[in-house]
């Protein structure tokens, strides 16, 4: 395991999945602009926040002198075809995204990049899950919503708490729901201890 390991992002959600996986590790939460361009898709938007994110910290460690620690940064998007929901702003928002997910197969994206110090560019890659929600009455929407389970999640519900019970099947990874595919890490951070070079990672998603 790397001992100079930071943590990219300060959800509570990616912190407990990396300290289950038996990672030790400090957390640097980052400061972006999330802003995405409506021509990119939802793969390359998580590829991108993801980078950002990164790039954020690794800018903030290098100018305090550090150059012996990795990165890890993740961004999780969810869509349903090409459009995209991340957080909701508000309840009315949750309230459209739950109502275009219910009864539909949608795809859940987590972005992951990987940025030893001592590289000019990152490893970055995608996982995707497939989950398919059971259609949701009005009156379970609402209830839902009002919980304030889903506030802070992208699609707007949790699949790791009460959530579970509207969807009708995963296809994919766990933990990339909840918001880090930590398998993906772990072949992100055998490629770098393999001293392969980032090219021979990145997927073409763009």
């Amino acid at each position: 395991m790397p001992t100079h390991l930071i943590l990219a992002s300060q959800s509570p959600r990616r912190q407990q999945l990396l300290h289950d996986a038996g990672f030790t590790f400090a957390v640097c939460p980052p400061h972006i602009d999330e802003h995405l361009d409506p021509t990119w898709t939802p793969e390359q938007s998580v590829c991108e926040l993801s980078r950002r994110k990164g790039a954020a910290v690794v800018a903030e460690l290098r100018r305090q002198g550090r150059n012996d620690s990795l990165v890890l940064a993740a961004d999780t998007l969810v869509a349903l075809a090409n459009e995209i929901f991340g957080k909701p702003h508000d309840e009315t928002h949750a309230h459209y995204i739950l109502q275009k997910l219910s009864h539909h197969r949608h795809r859940v994206i987590t972005g992951v990049c990987l940025w030893p110090l001592g590289r000019v560019e990152p490893f970055v890659a995608y996982d995707t899950t497939y989950v398919h929600m059971h259609p949701m009455s009005e009156s379970e929407i609402q209830d839902y919503i009002r919980s304030g389970e889903g506030m802070d999640k992208a699609g707007a519900y949790a699949l790791q708490e009460s959530g579970e019970r509207y969807v009708e099947s995963i296809e994919g990874a766990f933990d990339n729901v909840i918001g880090l595919p930590v398998q993906l890490v772990k072949e992100l951070l055998a490629l770098w201890q393999n001293e392969q070079t980032p090219k021979q990672f990145v997927k073409d998603v763009f």
